[in-house]
């Protein structure tokens, strides 16, 4: 029951769970004059909490819980200073729903929480104090649980950084000593069925990280610098949203390619679903195109 999420220049919108077809469609708004439209114009995060759940992460208005099949809100998750359940910023970056079900929210200025979708409580992950300035994460960019369930996050200005289940603290994650990405802000995270670690950044494209390697590599073909979106279909092709258009590395290759008839799209970090082929890539477009101008 997987929906196709689309984030608007105002808004958000996402096709009913299972559904291909533009009549199920569904947009939230903000209006300050209705308390169940959606609380901020701007949402930066989108997320399938559960089979008829979606959570909008808004820059300020908290999280928008609504139901995927009818549009409506169910609940406004705000940040309240008074109580230790509550999110600990209303500005909301990434969202992640890990295979055991939980909800990890990462925020800008309040760090990293996990919550519980059926109860919508949440609870910090708390930076380490005794640790340099680089190890901690206050803004969060991106987050990926890997495949041993291991979280990798991405920063804004720290590079990828690692999360210590066992003791609720984050890491810098080691390398080998390449310092390109130690300063880097991380849009979006993947993995490869090898296990190779993808980083897409807002300043110098795509960098990956085989099994075995020592460090991060570079990668060559991407029609923009900026990535906001990498997804793996499930053929094992890497897709690359950039600021410049649509891009697919194919399993095996050694650069990405650029996908006609879409270059010069400018894709944002929840622009597309997964893909099994260039179709649906080019679908999930139109979906958030019609859903802007609707």
């Amino acid at each position: 029951t997987c929906a196709t999420l689309g984030l608007l220049r105002e808004g958000a919108a996402w096709l009913e769970p299972d559904s291909a077809s533009p009549q199920q469609l569904h947009r939230l708004l903000p209006d300050p004059a209705n308390a169940n439209a959606l609380s901020h114009g701007w949402v930066v995060a989108i997320a399938q909490a559960q089979a008829d759940q979606i959570w909008l992460g808004t820059a300020g208005g908290g999280i928008n819980i609504v139901n995927a099949r009818d549009g409506k809100l169910i609940q406004h998750v705000r940040a309240n200073p008074g109580s230790n359940s509550s999110l600990a910023h209303d500005t909301i970056v990434p969202l992640l729903r890990d295979r055991a079900g939980l909800m990890w929210v990462g925020s800008w200025g309040g760090g990293l929480q996990h919550g519980n979708p059926q109860n919508r409580m949440v609870r910090a992950f708390w930076r380490n104090p005794v640790r340099p300035p680089g190890s901690n994460l206050q803004d969060a960019r991106a987050m990926l649980e890997r495949r041993d369930g291991s979280i990798v996050l991405g920063s804004i200005g720290n590079g990828v950084k690692q999360l210590d289940l066992a003791s609720g603290t984050i890491l810098p994650l080691r390398s080998g000593g390449n310092q390109a990405l130690q300063n880097a802000t991380i849009l979006t995270l993947a993995e490869g069925a090898d296990g190779t670690l993808w980083a897409g950044t807002k300043e110098s494209g795509v960098w990956r990280w085989p099994p075995g390697a020592a460090d991060w590599q570079t990668t060559r073909g991407l029609p923009g610098h900026q990535v906001n979106k990498l997804l793996f279909d499930r053929r094992g092709d890497l897709w690359a949203a950039t600021g410049s258009g649509v891009a697919r590395w194919r399993r095996g290759s050694g650069q990405f390619e650029t996908l006609d008839g879409l270059d010069g799209n400018r894709m944002w970090a929840a622009s597309f679903a997964l893909a099994e082929e260039e179709a649906l890539v080019r679908d999930a477009v139109q979906v958030v195109e019609l859903g802007a101008r609707a």
